[in-house]
């Protein structure tokens, strides 16, 4: 069944920019893309998995958690040119103050010529502040405008209809809930 849904999702991954993952609270959309995040950036991947192909052409996969950052999503950021804005996303959401500058430079250089192969994962839409959704989902439209292989935003039902507007490029993806032995398990 896992196998399934593995290749189920690569399938998503190929057809759809923006997945919204959308479930009740506690049914592990945040553990479900953490999770994909960590076997997108992991070398540990079996061959014969699905997401093996994914992540080859995987070459940054940025995860944010929306609560977090809220203040970054502001309108001077919105109003960049798509230059300015892969530095500000490198700046704020990619790179930590501690790294050294001949690192920054090198890695943001293939941050931004590998942009299109790049997946962001944008955790908790749901757990921000109502007023904020708008900002965000600006957010969402320039990383898509460039290119990106794909986004994943996790959210709860109730708020799919913020993401109408999206039209073709979006698929929403429900997760089955666990069971004991799978939490256990997982």
């Amino acid at each position: 069944e896992t196998t399934n849904y593995i290749k189920k999702l690569r399938e998503i991954m190929k057809n759809y920019k923006l997945i919204l993952v959308s479930d009740a609270a506690g049914h592990g959309k945040s553990t479900f893309l953490t999770d994909l995040a960590l076997k997108l950036r992991s070398c540990e991947v079996e061959s014969e998995d699905p997401l093996e192909d994914a992540r080859e052409v995987s070459s940054w996969v940025v995860k944010i958690n929306l609560h977090a950052h809220i203040n970054d999503f502001n309108d001077e950021a919105l109003d960049l040119n798509d230059a300015q804005f892969l530095d500000y996303i490198f700046a704020n959401f990619v790179m930590s103050e501690n790294d050294q500058n001949d690192r920054k430079i090198l890695e943001k250089e293939a941050f931004i010529e590998s942009i299109e192969n790049s997946i962001f994962i944008l955790d908790g839409f749901d757990e921000i502040a109502p007023f904020c959704n708008e900002k965000v989902k600006k957010f969402i439209k320039k990383i898509i405008s460039l290119n990106v292989s794909n986004v994943f935003v996790t959210t709860r039902p109730h708020l799919q209809k913020d993401f109408k507007t999206f039209g073709k490029a979006l698929v929403n993806l429900q997760l089955t809930p666990f069971t004991d032995a799978d939490q256990y398990n997982y």
